[in-house]
């Protein structure tokens, strides 16, 4: 391709838009949701020493009251 060629296609192209606007839709901003943190494994680990040490409470309790 050289300049004129270039040249060419370009008045080609500027006859053809005949001066119009072309206006786009904006993107919707995403929904704002909110942060959560993935649980480590000794989150999950202490999690489940907590609820083993409040099944034992629960069990001596009902064992003191025999």
């Amino acid at each position: 391709m050289d300049k004129e060629s270039l040249r060419k296609q370009l008045a080609e192209q500027m006859a053809g838009f005949s001066g119009e606007v072309v206006r786009y839709a904006a993107k919707p901003l995403p929904d704002r949701q909110p942060w959560k943190k993935k649980p480590t494994m000794l989150d999950e680990d202490y999690q489940r020493a907590l609820a083993e040490a409040e099944a034992r409470k629960i069990e001596d309790g009902k064992n003191a009251d025999d």
